[in-house]
């Protein structure tokens, strides 16, 4: 029964529209209480005329929505049995697309009904959704033409010709999904965000590791001496990635405090020089450019298992885009963020049904163009580094404890093995669905956490659940013999 949940296109469709109904239901929950009492909910007069009804009814909407849900998961496990040809996918789109629309519905009900600074909602509506919407159906489109060009170009991974030894991959599969994610972020940026020098170059970086991620996939698939550089780890990471790193810090990407448990805020600033008649504070310059650096690998490394990377990248990125915005008064920088944010999530969703089990195309090193868009937006954006390790918080300590194990170990700390969290796993007895499907549920509990935490305790939270995550991690690594 697991098995036929997990199923490839199912388990998406379960998972998206679970979070299109938890986010009515968080809607409804959140406004409720500013509504009147009569709200204008029937349409069922001959001439249109909206008709008043109890306020309570609004929960309706949900609950169509999981009816909706359901029922579409019959019929597509009905079109499975008996073989329907592309029936399947005209349930997938048209009832995900149904209760967005619903969705729609209840943005504009509460709108006309809550008299309370809404801006939340009208930002939502107009910019949010928009962007995520042309972010997600530009990579739907764009990427099974890419996979043809790359597979003409012989720039495919295949597990039986190319070894790394935390590979887990079955089936050959196109490489190159950084250069997919990087198309659809910029240009639905020029449509949505407005440029100026840090969101340019924040596009900038995008690009570049995109590209940087092209060049190491292929030196991993096509024999030519001139790409084998590219595909040297010590050469992407000291030499390649902080290129990038260095242009957003170049436009104004920087750290200057991060929050202390302990006592107040630990200031980078502290430190000035003056140069070429301006004044740099290289503290905040090393801490930025090693923090980006740290960011941006251990969420490449969290690229294990097909589908894995994308749904933690969508998560993320629609958690940060909301927490850049939280605030009452929001800047014109918040804003900017926000959109960027959500780009980057809905580019990531958009990549995920070839990304799923078995995948018809690999991130590869070009995952590092995701994390460096959402490393750099959450310096930027109110929702801080602490926000941002606590959203990210099982790549982060998975990616510190594996360091810390290699360096025990007297082992390179940069070479690949299968100590990973989603190797450890598989170990169990997971299967790769569920692994993904762990990360995701995960990265979404974290983030809800870093949503309903205050800035003061947001520190002592983060510190809580990393030693929950240590434990966690730290027991799977243990070689333990039951029987004895």
């Amino acid at each position: 029964m697991l098995k036929k949940i997990l199923s490839s296109k199912l388990s998406i469709f379960i998972f998206v529209n679970i979070l299109i109904t938890a986010f009515q239901i968080f809607l409804i929950s959140f406004f409720f209480r500013q509504m009147n009492t009569e709200i204008p909910f029937w349409y069922t007069l001959n001439w249109g005329l909206e008709m008043l009804s109890e306020k309570r009814n609004i929960i309706l909407i949900p609950f169509i929505s999981l009816m909706v849900s359901i029922f579409s998961s019959l019929l597509y496990s009905y079109s499975k049995m008996f073989y329907q040809q592309y029936f399947d996918d005209i349930i997938f789109y048209s009832s995900s697309f149904f209760n967005l629309f619903i969705t729609y519905s209840l943005i504009n009900l509460i709108k006309k009904t809550t008299y309370s600074n809404i801006f939340f909602l009208n930002f939502i509506q107009t910019e949010l959704l928009n962007s995520f919407f042309v972010s997600t159906v530009i990579t739907i489109f764009i990427t099974p033409l890419l996979i043809n060009i790359f597979k003409r170009n012989d720039l495919i991974t295949n597990p039986k010709k190319h070894f790394h030894p935390g590979m887990i991959l079955k089936h050959p599969s196109a490489r190159g999904g950084g250069i997919v994610f990087a198309i659809a972020v910029v240009f639905t940026s020029l449509l949505f965000v407005k440029l100026d020098s840090i969101s340019i170059s924040i596009l900038i970086a995008v690009t570049l590791c995109a590209l940087i991620g092209l060049l190491d996939d292929i030196s991993n698939t096509i024999s030519n001496k001139n790409f084998k550089i590219f595909g040297n780890p010590f050469f992407r990471l000291l030499v390649l990635l902080p290129i990038p790193i260095a242009i957003l810090i170049y436009s104004g990407v920087s750290v200057q405090t991060i929050g202390n448990p302990f006592g107040d805020p630990i200031n980078f600033n502290f430190l000035q020089v003056n140069f070429l008649n301006q004044v740099i504070y290289p503290a905040s310059i090393f801490f930025t450019f090693i923090w980006i650096l740290w960011i941006v690998n251990l969420l490449s490394w969290s690229n294990g298992v097909d589908g894995q990377y994308s749904g933690i990248i969508t998560i993320a990125g629609i958690v940060i885009s909301f927490l850049s915005i939280r605030f009452v008064n929001v800047s014109d920088l918040d804003i900017n963020n926000a959109k960027l944010a959500i780009i980057a999530a809905g580019a990531a969703l958009g990549m995920l049904p070839y990304t799923w089990n078995p995948s018809k195309i690999m991130w590869g090193f070009g995952a590092t163009s995701a994390g460096i868009a959402l490393s750099a937006i959450s310096i930027l954006s109110s929702t801080k580094i602490s926000i941002s390790i606590l959203v990210l918080l099982i790549p982060f300590m998975d990616a510190l404890i594996t360091i810390l194990r290699r360096i025990l170990n007297k082992q390179n700390p940069l070479k690949g093995d299968r100590g990973h969290l989603h190797h450890l796993l598989l170990n169990r007895g997971w299967n790769v669905k569920q692994i993904a499907i762990f990360y995701w549920i995960s990265t979404l509990t974290m983030g809800l956490i870093a949503y309903l935490s205050s800035d003061k305790d947001l520190p002592l939270v983060l510190l809580t659940c990393a030693g929950f995550i240590s434990f966690f991690i730290i027991l799977l690594n243990l070689k333990i013999d039951i029987k004895k």
